[in-house]
């Protein structure tokens, strides 16, 4: 959970330093997302 929160954390950070009206994903949600892509997972509809 701690770890979780880390991540969280970080994104908000980056997103802060980016400029109003922003979001960001962490790096290893990202990672999961294109590996399931890539294995015929969830679609990006």
């Amino acid at each position: 959970m701690e770890s979780l929160i880390r991540r969280a954390d970080s994104a908000l950070y980056r997103a802060k330093a980016a400029g109003r009206n922003r979001w960001e994903m962490d790096g290893v949600f990202e990672t999961q997302m294109i590996s399931a892509k890539a294995e015929g997972g969830p679609s990006s509809r």
